[in-house]
């Protein structure tokens, strides 16, 4: 390969992170950003960013989880819940959490061989988290370990 081509490229490469970058470091801070600009947005489909979990992904919820899953709800001290998540002919899929209030546990448990259970406390600073939610499905537990949690799930 020609080497001025590989240059091209690779410059190409730079700008192209140095965006991104710049479009993340604008965002205040605890802000999600909803995506960013339709050309960045299109980048990404075409690259295979991650979609949203669509509700109807959801089979059922055990405990106090609601039956939607884009909502607000709360759960008590030492209380827990679960949704059962369908499989789907997409790759992966992305369930956005955030926890107003309270401390609390995450646990994803994939359905598959080989696949790896995700678990994360929530609480102090870190109080978001992105579940990735991969082709087979599987179960999102989450405990209320103090105060009353409250959650928001986008």
């Amino acid at each position: 390969m020609n080497p001025k081509v590989v240059i091209v490229l690779l410059v190409i490469v730079i700008v192209l992170f140095a965006l991104a970058v710049g479009v993340g470091a604008r965002q205040p801070d605890g802000a999600v950003s909803a995506g960013g600009p339709d050309w960045l947005q299109s980048l990404g489909g075409w690259l295979g960013a991650r979609q949203a979990l669509p509700d109807e992904d959801v089979s059922g919820a055990v405990g106090l989880c609601p039956d939607a899953l884009h909502t607000s709800f709360g759960l008590p001290a030492g209380m827990s819940c679960t949704w059962f998540i369908k499989d789907s002919s997409t790759p992966v899929r992305t369930l956005s959490l955030k926890l107003a209030a309270g401390d609390a546990r995450v646990v994803f448990d994939p359905y598959g061989e080989g696949e790896m259970t995700l678990k994360q406390d929530l609480a102090g600073d870190r109080r978001t988290m992105s579940v990735p939610v991969t082709k087979a499905g599987g179960q999102l537990g989450l405990t209320c370990l103090a105060g009353s949690c409250q959650f928001e799930v986008k």
